[in-house]
């Protein structure tokens, strides 16, 4: 017997399972060295419960570790920001670095131009020249005229300048 396809319901992507599911349940790794998390992220017939922080013994057994109301969501998140943080401190030490070696004061074109041949994303050089330049380590000045077309944003070291 062949099924008509048209009249069975099909699931399409990853938002059709969640949206079917009337329970959702994730598993993930906390930044605690071996504690996992379940985290209760849908549920249709109940409030949210809180997630159940675990481990596993030397013999297999599940050891309970707590409860928290974190979701799937803030653990990944946490752990992207503790992945790029190392690679942003780097990136920050470059900087100083590259500034020293042009005397003090470079243009930023430029800078961004090596950061790119140095292997730094776009994104992870703006978080780094932030964190800088609110410590106050660097600053930021324009030298030219707008008007003319010549105007060049600059990085300095305040303390080498």
């Amino acid at each position: 017997m062949v099924k008509d396809t048209e009249a069975w319901p099909r699931i399409a992507d990853s938002a059709d399972l969640w949206d079917i599911a009337r329970s959702v349940l994730m598993l993930g790794y906390t930044e605690e060295q071996g504690v996992r998390y379940l985290s209760n992220e849908k549920n249709n017939y109940s409030e949210l419960q809180e997630s159940i922080l675990f481990s596993f013994g030397e013999s297999g057994e599940i050891r309970p570790e707590g409860t928290t109301w974190k979701r799937d969501r803030e653990f990944t998140q946490e752990a992207a920001l503790s992945v790029s943080a190392p690679k942003r401190n780097d990136c920050k030490e470059w900087i100083i670095r590259e500034v020293e070696n042009a005397g003090g004061d470079v243009p930023s074109k430029i800078l961004e131009e090596s950061a790119k041949q140095a292997g730094y994303s776009f994104h992870t050089l703006r978080r780094a020249k932030e964190e800088l330049k609110a410590a106050g380590d660097i600053q930021y000045y324009t030298v030219g005229s707008p008007k003319e077309g010549t105007r060049e944003w600059r990085l300095k070291i305040p303390s080498l300048v």
